[in-house]
């Protein structure tokens, strides 16, 4: 159940003073079921910066005082109404006026996590702020207590600085006993490997805290560098990360929320990185680091095996990294120090390309962001609203994660509609701003939630025309000659085109494709996708290309003859068949090599010529259209002998029965040369001198058919013909 108080602590108490104990023991009665719902809701941290997530978005708050380096806290009432914060050695009241006796604490502004405000279980009135200092001196971790019905409803402190631990590094954080009362405060120990978890009470705070010896061993050094670093433990109290920034380590341990037991430490960063701030997405299954040097915004799985292989660099920024927080809207905000802007971890639940790094993303109106960002109990944090596909058009899920028993739940859509289911789903009509909420519970408690989304326009992906293309052995084909295809007038700076082999992988967003890939011969289907690279809203549509070789042959010799009354006659049918060597494409001649490209005034396949000169050939696939140009050389002799016509063999027999056994020609001039090529262009024999042909290849009987020849000679032009084999 939900108490709404009209007057406030002070009136009442001002009016009625002899109220004051009935009021505290109505206050315990019934505020104990009701759970925390806005005590993270107001930030304050960095030089006057903050945040008010009052609305569901964050807004600029900059009327805070506070000025620190690294660590500050603060904490507001469950409707989100700020009470006070503190930067570890001041506290301001609601009013940001320095509260009575609020000053003195023995925290530090250059601690990583220089304080941390808790409520007293079962306390309508008492905090404890808990500190940690960057120097020995007055050092260790040390609480202070406001009683904020002290000073007119402005709060008080009215203890200060007991001392809890006497050397302890800048890390401290709070999260849930697993009762869900109580609250456990964990701290590690400088110059050794221990936790200690205090366990906050109804009572007091425990000086007797559980001790767990276990990761790695934070040497005490001489200006104790080695204790900067965050510690967070995740909201549903189940595990324990821990950044030692100069040691270049961060390790991941699991948490006991019964016991205050921290054990199994593992290992995230064994190296090259300083890691800074960390914080767990709210379903605990990813863990995000930023490292100071190199400056970088790293992620992890945490259900694999070995955690550390999972590394992921999500972001590198231009400037340090520093703390990590979760806001109450599930995002994680990200500190720059000396910027005017926090950087944002949208959708840090998501695989793939849905989480990423908006940077400078929430203007902090004018005001200057540090290192750090205010520490808080973790848990607020177990219980907040998940959204996921806000694409206009789609339907949108709704879903609570909490590490309460939660049984009914009645929701606000922010558009008029409503839902009583646990985990809802809902279309909305048109894109827009809108705020939902949700009030949920059980039998013993009920708890209210809101947070604004947008309902964002899918971007589309415009169709790509059916491609059909030449390709030639291993040569890479480049994707991105569809962008703007598929892009239309949308803003390339705003979306992200990537391709996909399968449909469900470009909806899932899995296995995009290279940059450039090799096509297949045949026809491959690939599916574009037009994501938003600042909703994730995206659009897919599917296109085919056709992939056909560009067809191979050999290179052809080049071709002289002798010229007869200044003429030379050339006959191109070897030619053909020396390209080609028995593929099944088609060759044509040009005295031009834009008209072999253009397959423009072919000169068939007998030429005659007075003139030395090159020809181009044209080698195409008539069924695809694909093609390739090579060129060789006409040589017209002019000097050359004119002589009687050559008998060649007209065909052989070898057979073995001495008669026409081989293929020659008879008297042929000094230094003739015949080779002799099969019907696919292939060169299968050659002689020289007084050598014949015996119709074999490497020592294999060639197969009974027609095969060409070539024979050059001094001063004869080139002569060709053919001949058969006959067996």
């Amino acid at each position: 159940m939900i108490l709404t108080l009209d007057l406030t602590y002070s009136q009442l108490n001002k009016n009625y003073p002899n109220l004051k104990q009935c009021l505290l023991l109505f206050l315990l009665i019934r505020l104990a079921p009701v759970l925390a719902q806005g005590e993270g809701n107001v930030w304050y941290f960095g030089n006057k910066a903050g945040l008010n997530f009052n609305s569901g978005t964050p807004v600029a708050a900059t009327n805070g005082q506070l000025n620190t380096l690294e660590g500050s806290s603060g904490i507001s009432d469950p409707q989100g109404n700020l009470l006070f914060y503190t930067n570890g050695v001041k506290v301001w009241n609601a009013n940001h006026v320095l509260m009575q006796n609020g000053s003195g604490l023995f925290g530090d502004p250059s601690s990583s996590q220089a304080a941390v405000v808790v409520p007293k279980p079962g306390s309508a009135s008492t905090y404890y702020i808990f500190t940690t200092n960057s120097f020995e001196t007055n050092g260790g971790l040390r609480y202070s207590i406001v009683d904020m019905a002290a000073a007119g409803g402005q709060g008080a402190v009215v203890e200060k600085n007991a001392l809890l631990s006497a050397s302890t590094c800048e890390k401290i954080t709070v999260v849930h006993h697993q009762n869900g009362v109580d609250y456990w405060i964990i701290s590690h120990l400088l110059g050794s490997n221990g936790f200690l978890a205090h366990r906050l009470t109804s009572q007091d705070i425990s000086p007797n805290p559980t001790t767990s010896f276990t990761g790695i061993n934070v040497i005490e050094d001489t200006d104790h560098a080695n204790a900067i670093g965050y510690m967070k433990v995740s909201p549903d109290g189940t595990k324990l990360a821990v950044c030692h920034t100069y040691m270049n380590k961060a390790q991941l341990f699991d948490f006991d929320a019964a016991t205050g037991a921290v054990s199994n430490p593992r290992t995230i960063t064994s190296g090259g990185l300083e890691p800074y701030g960390v914080e767990f997405s709210p379903n605990g299954n990813w863990l995000y680091l930023s490292s100071v040097y190199p400056k970088k915004i790293l992620r992890y799985h945490l259900s694999a095996a070995q955690i550390e292989p999972t590394q992921e660099t999500l972001v590198t920024p231009p400037t340090v990294v520093g703390a990590l927080q979760m806001g109450p809207d599930g995002k994680i905000y990200v500190a720059m120090p000396e910027t005017s802007a926090l950087s944002v971890i949208d959708n840090p639940d998501n695989t793939g390309s849905g989480s990423s790094v908006q940077l400078n993303a929430v203007t902090l109106g004018g005001r200057i962001c540090m290192m750090g960002l205010p520490a808080f109990n973790q848990s607020l944090f177990n219980t907040r609203i998940g959204i996921a596909d806000t694409c206009f058009g789609n339907a949108t899920q709704f879903s609570l994660y909490s590490g309460y028993d939660i049984q009914t739940a009645f929701w606000d859509f922010g558009d008029g509609t409503t839902s009583a289911e646990l985990n809802p789903t809902h279309t909305y009509s048109q894109p827009g701003n809108y705020t939902v909420t949700v009030t949920a519970g059980n039998s013993l408690f009920t708890l209210g939630r809101s947070k604004g989304l947008t309902i964002a326009s899918a971007p589309v992906a415009h169709p790509v025309a059916h491609q059909t293309l030449c390709v030639a052995g291993t040569e890479l084909h480049e994707l991105s000659k569809y962008d703007d295809a598929l892009l239309g007038p949308q803003d390339p700076a705003l979306m992200r085109v990537s391709y996909y082999i399968s449909l469900a992988d470009a909806h899932a967003d899995l296995n995009a494709l290279p940059a450039a890939i090799q096509l297949a011969i045949g026809n491959t289907g690939l599916f574009g996708r037009v994501s938003n690279r600042l909703t994730g809203c995206y659009d897919v549509t599917g296109f085919t290309i056709s992939a056909y070789e560009i067809p191979e042959f050999n290179q052809p010799q080049d071709y002289s003859e002798c010229a007869r009354d200044g003429i030379a006659a050339f006959d191109f049918t070897l030619t053909t068949q020396e390209i080609l060597g028995g593929r099944p494409y088609e060759v044509s001649y040009y005295i031009s090599l834009n008209d072999a490209h253009t397959a423009t005034d072919a000169i068939g396949m007998s030429y005659q010529t007075g003139d030395s000169q090159t020809i181009y050939a044209r080698i195409e696939n008539p069924l695809s259209g694909c093609y390739e140009v090579t060129q060789f050389e006409l040589i017209v002799l002019t000097d050359c002998v004119q002589t009687p016509q050559f008998a060649f063999p007209k065909f052989f027999t070898p057979n073995g029965d001495g008669y026409n056994d081989t293929w020659f020609l008879a008297d042929a001039p000094q230094g003739t040369v015949i080779r002799i090529y099969d019907r696919y262009g292939k060169l299968v024999y050659e002689i020289t001198g007084d050598k014949s042909w015996n119709g074999t290849l490497a020592g294999r009987q060639l197969p009974a058919d027609d095969y060409w020849f070539a024979m050059t000679a001094p001063g004869i032009g080139e002569i060709r013909g053919h001949f058969s084999l006959k067996r």
